[in-house]
C-alpha cells in the first residue's frame, strides 16, 4: 500500500472549501504544492505524477531495513534527474 500525504493549503488561513491536508493512496488524484511521501516504495508512475508538485518531501528512517528502501528511492530520484536536497536531523 502506498501512503501519500498532500498539503493543499497555501494560505495562512485555510479555505473552508479546501482541507489543508489530504491523505490518499492514489497519487494520480492528488494535486497540490507539496507532497509528503510516507511509504517505503515509490508509487507506480511516480515520475509522471511528481511533476505536478513544486516540492516533494521524502522522510527517511534510521532503521536499517527502512534506510535501505530510502536509499533505493534516492537512487531512483537521481536517475530520473530529480533535484535533491538532503537534510540530516542529527546535525
Amino acid at each position: 500500500m502506498i501512503l501519500l500525504f498532500c498539503l493543499t493549503c497555501t494560505q495562512t488561513v485555510p479555505s473552508p472549501q479546501k482541507p489543508p491536508i489530504v491523505l490518499s493512496t492514489q497519487l494520480e488524484q492528488l494535486n497540490a504544492d507539496v507532497l509528503l511521501l510516507i511509504d517505503d516504495n515509490l508509487p507506480p508512475a511516480w515520475e509522471a505524477c511528481f511533476e505536478r508538485f513544486s516540492r516533494i518531501i521524502d522522510v527517511v528512517s534510521t532503521e536499517p531495513a527502512e534506510l535501505q528502501a530510502s536509499r533505493a528511492r534516492f537512487r531512483a530520484y537521481r536517475a530520473a534527474g530529480v533535484e535533491l536536497a538532503a537534510y540530516d536531523r542529527k546535525q
